[in-house]
């Protein structure tokens, strides 16, 4: 084995794997960050879900714009309420 082999890091793509892989062998800190990694990527999917119903009802709510389906007055304030929400970080918003 050369020096410069001795020297390489293993690549990321086979740490996660390895640390993924419940039959290769942990210490106790590798254990803590693969149950860490599950966490996280169980969260993105969950903002990845909400962002696609966010999206969703964003699509809609520019469609029935674009149809001009509210009055000007009523967009204005749909759309105050809409940044008020999402300013106060609240969930399920429904175009009226």
């Amino acid at each position: 084995m050369s020096k410069i082999e001795c020297c390489q890091a293993t690549p990321h793509g086979t740490l996660l794997e390895q640390i993924m892989n419940s039959s290769i062998p942990k210490n106790e800190r590798e254990w803590a960050a693969k149950r860490e990694i599950e966490r996280l990527l169980t969260a993105l999917a969950e903002k990845e879900k909400e962002c696609e119903l966010i999206t969703a009802h964003y699509r809609e709510f520019i469609q029935k714009v674009l149809d001009n389906k509210y009055e000007p007055d009523k967009l204005l304030i749909l759309c105050g309420n809409a940044i008020k929400q999402a300013l106060e970080g609240e969930k399920g918003h429904e175009t009226p």
